[in-house]
């Protein structure tokens, strides 16, 4: 992984619908980013991980979603997320 990448917090919890929920706060080259999993989305009912851009103390700072994966895993769908950062920004994958 990049030296541009740093985690700073992954937490984990059960939204009201039921649905299992994971949030990873990080950085790539200093710039706060906020990965959402949910294991079925209520528009949709299918799992999906989106990244947005954060404030420094991981809120949520703009809704345009940055990378989505689509994987029912969570950690594997946090990855591909930051895989394809990682490839758009022209760095390590």
């Amino acid at each position: 992984m990049s030296a541009g990448y740093k985690l700073i917090s992954r937490k984990t919890c059960i939204a009201p619908t039921g649905a299992h929920q994971v949030k990873w706060h990080f950085t790539i080259d200093d710039k706060h980013y906020l990965a959402s999993y949910i294991s079925f989305a209520p528009d949709t009912g299918w799992p999906e991980c989106m990244v947005f851009k954060a404030n420094p103390d991981g809120s949520v700072k703009s809704w345009l979603d940055i990378a989505v994966s689509y994987s029912s895993d969570p950690d594997e769908g946090f990855a591909e997320c930051l895989h394809d950062m990682m490839l758009e920004r022209g760095g390590d994958a």
